[in-house]
């Protein structure tokens, strides 16, 4: 799938697939769902849904007929993540968002970035086998650190 959505483009094509979730099967039920979470090189995240008649991604003709539906919806990466719990395990949730500390003592915000720096960021973050936060967490502690000599 392939759309501009507010003058962006999510393409199925070129973002990676980080997660599916199906439900109700088989695929031909009114009842059947399944979404499923990209990421796109840039960081974005967007969510395709699909159902059938009488799930949220139902599709309604001028008839009034309830039929079968799919959806794009582009979401924040809060959204992204809270999906992510729900519907991955463990290892999949930290290698997309970072560790998670037993206690729970991590807390989420969110950054605005040039596309630019978050591809710079990305990028060294893979050569150096880290994921995005983790990286990106590392840069900002070593900042910290150097402004307090």
């Amino acid at each position: 799938m392939n759309k501009v959505i507010r003058g962006k483009r999510y393409n199925t094509e070129t973002a990676k697939l980080v997660g599916t979730w199906e439900a109700n099967e088989p695929e031909n039920s009114d009842f059947w769902e399944k979404e499923e979470l990209y990421q796109k090189r840039s960081g974005e995240f967007f969510l395709i849904g699909q159902g059938g008649a009488q799930t949220q991604y139902a599709r309604f003709s001028m008839s009034g007929e309830s039929k079968p539906g799919i959806e794009l919806r582009p979401i924040e990466p809060e959204e992204a993540s809270d999906w992510a719990e729900e519907h991955l395990t463990a290892d999949e949730y930290e290698a997309l968002f970072g560790p998670v500390a037993e206690d729970g003592s991590r807390g989420r915000i969110t950054l605005t970035l040039l596309n630019s720096t978050i591809d710079t960021v990305r990028r060294e973050a893979q050569r150096r086998k880290m994921n995005f936060n983790e990286y990106l967490e590392k840069l900002i502690a070593q900042q910290m650190k150097e402004d307090q000599k």
